[in-house]
């Protein structure tokens, strides 16, 4: 083989491997509040394809202690089967603390089913956020990543 053919192959896998480390990254917003903004909703619409969703409750639903909650995430946001999940006021307070837990096989890049139930104290909150938290095992800021549903807290919300 030519040292011109060599040199051609090489860089035909270094192009390959670029290619493949920016066509695999997702693109996600980082849950470091001073540089940006969390990312909200609760429906999973074509340019949310990626996100965790909820099936219940429904986005802007008025929620009380404990919630029972479902929906769905892609296999990355778990680790061991679970991720972290809080009960959020408007203002940032976290109100309350939780894991969800995967009712399917979790090692896949598919969505994958999970339930939570989460208790927490709303106080004189009104209004806040479901924030799904991706499991981060490596606690790297920078792979943190969230997702808030908002909702609306039912005046008797008392931790249970």
């Amino acid at each position: 083989m030519s040292n011109g053919t060599k040199i051609a192959i090489a860089a035909l896998i270094i192009l390959l491997g670029i290619y493949a480390f920016f066509a695999l990254d997702i693109p996600y917003r980082s849950s470091d509040e001073a540089s940006s903004t969390p990312i909200t909703g609760g429906t999973n619409s074509a340019a949310q394809s990626d996100l965790p969703f909820l099936t219940s409750p429904a986005s802007g639903a008025a929620i009380s202690s404990p919630v029972h909650m479902t929906g769905e995430a892609r296999g990355n946001w778990y680790f061991e089967a679970s991720f972290p999940i809080e009960i959020v006021s408007a203002n940032g307070t976290v109100l309350g603390t939780g894991h969800s837990n995967a009712t399917s096989d979790w090692m896949t890049a598919n969505f994958v089913p999970f339930t939570a139930d989460i208790s927490f104290n709303a106080g004189s909150s009104s209004a806040g956020f479901i924030r799904i938290k991706n499991d981060n095992p490596s606690g790297d800021p920078a792979r943190d990543k969230h997702f808030d549903i908002p909702v609306m807290f039912a005046t008797s919300s008392k931790v249970r």
